[in-house]
């Protein structure tokens, strides 16, 4: 093994290891990035995935006016109504 092969060697090292460690400073930051946003939001994150789970089990959303505001409620089947509040 010649001087320039141990030298190309060692760049090739090097190189390997600036894309790791640059590799895992991008995954830590989205992984804070995410920690802060859950952090800030708590309840957005909840109100996201509970959302797309009743239109996934075929509940579609309807929104009114009403006095004390905007209400929304979510309806499916054929059945008799059912009224949750809360």
């Amino acid at each position: 093994m010649s001087l320039s092969d141990s030298r190309s060697s060692a760049r090739q090292a090097g190189s390997v290891v600036t894309w790791v460690v640059g590799i895992l400073l991008i995954v830590v930051m989205i992984g804070l990035a995410g920690f802060w946003y859950v952090r800030e939001n708590p309840l957005a994150l909840y109100e996201k995935t509970t959302r797309a789970e009743l239109e996934k089990a075929g509940f579609v959303s309807f929104t009114f006016d009403s006095s004390v505001g905007r209400l929304t409620f979510w309806e499916a089947g054929t059945g008799p109504d059912l009224i949750l509040l809360h």
